[in-house]
């Protein structure tokens, strides 16, 4: 696969290679001759599957079912007319056969997040990462597969109930749990909007991109998607113990709340971090994070968590 990021890794004695070109997983087992390759039709696969959109999983993954795969692929649009129709498909989770058959449709969402796409006039938008004042769903996958949670966060139901629902689906498409947090109410200010602007315009391709430099903050500003109020929840990790980690609102300034949920969606602990640590993996004991991850060296730290006496 000359000039391409090949996605491989180890499970139990088998090496596993996925084709994103192709569509195509190639299993290696030890001590064995020519790979198994397989497609997502079901079937050992010699020619290429249709391709995946946007939002999608080029291959499914491997769970702790040894009967189930999980794929993601891009939600179709709802069948009534959607205020915001440009807004880009949110993911679908489905629950495969070991044949890569369909088995359940564990979730579909629909919007899906934006991406921050700065047009800075001179090139191609330089796409940065989620737009930080998006409103519409997040979603995560448990380390093994098992499951997909997901954070409801539109503004009507914020504005209404200062709620935001919290659910968990397996892969038989049943739900694991299913909460209302509470949620804030508050509005993006001007303020807001500079403080988050001049963070994200460190980002390094903008940086190179942006014609005069200093003017970073001012093309981020013009592409931030301007919702009314912040989203409770800007982002979601699942943890390997099953519980889940929310980020609360971050307005650019002083540490960020995190609330953490129990397998069973009851709160389990609370704590406040460094709206400049991003966290990337988490478990029974704590997370690992990226310290300044927009920097020219993001370092990886560790936090335990330990009961406040």
């Amino acid at each position: 696969w000359p000039d391409q990021k090949v996605p491989m890794g180890w499970l139990g004695d088998t090496l596993w290679v996925a084709d994103p070109s192709s569509g195509e997983v190639r299993r290696y087992a030890q001590g064995a001759g020519d790979p198994e390759v397989r497609g997502p039709r079901g079937r050992l696969a010699d020619t290429p599957p249709e391709p995946v959109g946007r939002g999608g999983l080029a291959v499914p993954i491997p769970t702790s079912d040894p009967d189930r795969w999980l794929w993601t692929r891009p939600a179709q649009p709802p069948f009534v007319p959607y205020p915001l129709p440009d807004d880009p498909p949110g993911p679908e989770f489905l629950s495969l056969t070991d044949e890569w058959l369909m088995h359940r449709v564990m979730a579909s969402l629909w919007a899906g997040v934006h991406e921050l796409a700065v047009d800075t006039g001179d090139e191609a938008p330089i796409v940065i990462g989620p737009d930080p004042f998006e409103d519409h769903p997040l979603s995560a996958v448990a380390p093994d597969g098992s499951s997909v949670t997901v954070v409801v966060r539109d503004h009507p139901t914020l504005v209404l109930y200062q709620t935001q629902h919290v659910f968990r689906m397996d892969l038989e498409g049943d739900t694991v749990f299913s909460v209302e947090r509470p949620a804030d109410l508050v509005r993006i200010d001007g303020p807001t909007v500079d403080r988050i602007s001049q963070a994200l315009g460190t980002h390094p391709d903008l940086q190179a991109a942006v014609p005069v430099p200093g003017l970073e903050a001012h093309f981020v500003a013009g592409s931030l998607y301007r919702g009314p109020f912040h989203p409770p929840t800007s982002d979601l990790l699942v943890g390997t113990d099953g519980r889940t980690w929310l980020r609360g609102i971050d307005d650019g300034d002083g540490p960020v709340r995190w609330e953490v949920l129990a397998p069973t969606g009851e709160l389990d602990a609370v704590f406040e971090l460094d709206r400049q640590v991003r966290l990337v993996a988490a478990d029974a004991d704590g997370a690992w994070g990226l310290q300044d991850p927009l920097g020219d060296s993001p370092l990886l730290v560790r936090f335990e968590m330990e009961p406040v006496p």
